[in-house]
């Protein structure tokens, strides 16, 4: 069986009562960090409250490797740790069907998520956004205009646009709130952010959240 298992917004106190519960009864503990980098999270304390050890899965062994992980769980209780909950990120869904293709059963328990908790902070009505994109870091042969397609054609229906900056976690890299405005302005060709009103969040679910 795999069972995922949401890690909420900030550190290792996120976690819900049910998601502990689930993590103690599993027989292989293993978490995931590349989708969402967690900063505060204390993997120590979290294997002092589940009583197990927990390793950690990087981007390769959940995509590339990830049959080794889903032969794993044809034999035992397999659980992974995710950032926010789970089913928001596509590696996650995608492993979860492949699961299931595998006769493998899955099961999920939610955490806190950024796409409800960012609108809820800013003091936006979650209805009134459409889909959500990410900005992607640039590269001199890599420059995507996506996220700039969603942003407009939610503009064209009276919504907000949820805008998730991308983490590049083999060069330690992160976007900053400064940087993926410069891409916006420098794509905007069409002009239609002017006069828009954007808001900057950072460390949602924290002690020491920011909004700009």
């Amino acid at each position: 069986m795999l069972i995922f298992i949401g890690l909420g917004l900030n550190d290792e106190k996120d976690i819900t009562q049910r998601g502990i519960e689930a993590a103690k009864k599993s027989e292989e503990i293993f978490v995931e960090l590349y989708t969402s980098p967690m900063p505060n999270i204390n993997i120590q304390r979290l294997e002092d409250t589940i009583g197990k050890k927990i390793r950690v899965l990087s981007r390769e062994d959940l995509e590339e490797k990830s049959k080794t992980l889903l032969e794993l769980a044809r034999r035992c209780v397999v659980a992974i740790l995710t950032p926010g909950d789970p089913m928001v990120a596509t590696t996650h869904l995608a492993l979860r069907l492949q699961a299931e293709q595998m006769g493998i059963k899955t099961r999920v328990i939610h955490g806190p998520s950024i796409v409800s908790a960012a609108p809820s902070f800013a003091g936006l009505h979650v209805y009134r956004f459409g889909p959500p994109t990410t900005i992607p870091h640039p590269s001199p042969s890599y420059r995507p205009t996506s996220f700039y397609n969603t942003i407009t054609q939610n503009q064209a229906r009276g919504l907000h646009t949820l805008l998730l900056l991308d983490v590049n976690h083999e060069k330690k890299c992160y976007m900053t709130i400064p940087q993926a405005i410069e891409q916006l302005l420098e794509i905007d060709k069409e002009k239609i952010l002017e006069n828009r009103i954007l808001v900057g969040i950072a460390r949602v679910g924290s002690n020491k959240p920011e909004l700009r």
